[in-house]
C-alpha cells in the first residue's frame, strides 16, 4: 500500500510538471479536473494508509 501512494505522488508530479511547462489549465479543462481528482484520491488513500499504520 505505501508503496502505490508513493509512486501515485511521484506520478502526480510528473503529470504536474508535464502539465505546467506545456499546457495553461483553466479550471474548466478536463486535464484540471482530472488532475484535481487524482489529488484528492491519492490524499484519501494517504491519509487512510497513515491511519491503517498507526492502528495496526
Amino acid at each position: 500500500m505505501r508503496t502505490a501512494v508513493a509512486l501515485g505522488w511521484i506520478g502526480l508530479a510528473l503529470y504536474g510538471g508535464w502539465l505546467g511547462t506545456d499546457i495553461t489549465l483553466t479550471p474548466d479543462s478536463p486535464l484540471y479536473k482530472a488532475g484535481a481528482a487524482l489529488f484528492a484520491l491519492l490524499l484519501v488513500l494517504t491519509v487512510w494508509a497513515l491511519v491503517r499504520e498507526r492502528s495496526s
